[in-house]
């Protein structure tokens, strides 16, 4: 689960794209980011990490069910929140509230409230609609190269010798970086995976002799990635013109 930052400034926050509203302090609903601020800019200003308690995530975490939305620690910290803003008279007390609110003034307040609540609504939606969207678009791209992998056999078998390649410089790595007996293990490891490596590479210029510039350079250092994404654009482009002759 995402968590709020220690540490958070209301200037980082307010940066934060993940961060769309908060709680208020007396009726307990979501407010907007930007209203929020503006009914208590003059405490929200001072939370700028001049002390422990002047950090946004002293007061606030991020709501189990909806992580964008900033709720209260615990009641302490709602009622020492509340109490503040109080105090620098970004709101009446709690008991002028209570009896200085006419029916006219509750009824303005409830239809800001729920009207802050359909907009974080309809943001909540929207995003997860555009992440499913995003989603959808890479497990689709994904298909594709795996559809022009499996149409490939060669494109395939030098996918797989590619990967291996990789693990092969990484094996090699950590022997090197070891000492004693477990060096000489690691390094036992790595002679057979390069041993097992080598014979994967004749078996494929037997059989695709004629495609072996798909062939990671298999001791080359960085090299090795840089083929290896090669194999794996030319599994895109082969998607790509799968799909365009479809």
């Amino acid at each position: 689960m995402a968590v709020l930052a220690k540490h958070t400034t209301w200037a980082m926050a307010a940066k934060d794209e993940s961060i769309s509203s908060l709680q208020h302090p007396l009726f307990g609903t979501a407010f907007e980011k930007a209203t929020f601020y503006d009914m208590f800019q003059s405490v929200l200003e001072q939370l700028d990490g001049a002390s422990e308690a002047d950090y946004v995530d002293f007061f606030f975490k991020r709501s189990p069910v909806e992580p964008s939305y900033l709720v209260y620690v615990d009641d302490d910290s709602q009622e020492d929140f509340l109490d503040w803003v109080q105090e620098e008279g970004c709101m009446p007390s709690t008991e002028e509230t209570r009896v200085g609110e006419t029916d006219a003034e509750k009824a303005t307040r409830l239809a800001k409230e729920e009207e802050a609540k359909k907009r974080a609504l309809e943001a909540k939606a929207a995003k997860a609609a555009a992440d499913e969207e995003a989603r959808e678009i890479q497990r689709a791209k994904a298909a594709a190269e795996a559809a022009a992998l499996d149409a490939d056999p060669a494109l395939k078998a030098a996918r797989v010798i590619g990967t291996r390649a990789i693990g092969l410089e990484s094996a090699r790595a950590k022997a090197a970086k070891a000492k004693g007996a477990k060096q000489a293990k690691l390094q036992e490891k790595a002679d057979s995976a390069f041993e097992a490596l080598q014979k994967m590479a004749d078996e494929f210029m037997a059989e695709y002799a004629d495609r072996k510039e798909l062939l990671p350079e298999l001791f080359g250092g960085e090299g090795i990635a840089m083929r290896k994404n090669a194999t794996k654009g030319a599994a895109a482009a082969a998607a790509a013109s799968g799909a365009g002759t479809a």
